[in-house]
């Protein structure tokens, strides 16, 4: 038998990867949002703890630190709604309500936090995650404009905007406009990552980005040039 024949095809190449990072992309990108959710929890917590650590109200913070479900949040937060760490468990209570399916009442929560005197790490996750309830509810064209907006903000942080970026991305690829798709990938991964969240985002970007110019008809040249080596070993 030839070598050739011995060799696998790299347009089959191509597309199987390009199918598994898809298939990647659509099935678990809710864990990549909860994760980042929980991260700005943390992170925010922490910032305001400092702050706070020598008048906080420490009947107040356990009350609401300790309620477990939507039910003890949402009282717990009737009876200190002006705690310092309000803001901190309403993220928390909406990320809770989206897990639940309750996507009115978390997006209430954030258009509540958006006109609060709050960090910006919460404002700009509560801007963003209003994005991704529009995806939730199937409003897919309301969510990438809303995504692309965020992304083209220089308010936001780096992060935001990459993640924002790369979220837009995914949306107008599953819609097929893979040009659209392609520019905000090649705007979202020239970015110089200014924390390892930014970074992470880039690279989701850059990953993205190379499997559409692989996958390309125009490219296939370079698509050969990339997959070559790895199905040489």
């Amino acid at each position: 038998m030839s070598r050739k024949e011995n060799t696998p095809d790299v347009a089959d190449l191509i597309a199987d990867d390009f199918e598994k990072f898809e298939h990647f992309a659509v099935t678990y990108w809710r864990q990549i949002f909860y994760a980042c959710a929980a991260i700005i929890l943390l992170v925010a917590l922490g910032a305001i703890g400092i702050s706070v650590k020598n008048s906080m109200d420490n009947k107040a913070l356990n009350t609401l630190a300790g309620a477990k479900t939507i039910e003890e949040l949402e009282k717990a937060l009737q009876k200190y709604p002006d705690n310092k760490t309000s803001s901190v468990s309403r993220l928390r209570l909406a990320t809770m309500q989206i897990e639940n399916k309750q996507y009115e009442k978390a997006g209430e929560i954030y258009r509540q936090l958006l006109i609060m005197n709050i960090p910006d790490e919460i404002r700009s996750r509560a801007q963003l995650n209003l994005a991704y309830i529009l995806e939730l509810q199937g409003k897919i064209e309301d969510a990438a404009a809303s995504f692309e907006k965020i992304g083209e903000n220089s308010l936001f942080s780096d992060a935001i905007r990459s993640e924002a970026k790369y979220s837009a991305a995914r949306l107008f690829l599953a819609a097929k406009q893979d040009k659209k798709a392609k520019e905000l990938l090649a705007a979202a991964k020239a970015v110089k990552p200014q924390s390892q969240a930014s970074a992470f985002w880039i690279q989701q970007s850059q990953i993205l980005f190379d499997q559409l110019a692989c996958s390309s008809p125009a490219a296939p040249e370079a698509a050969a040039a990339i997959t070559a080596p790895a199905a040489g070993k």
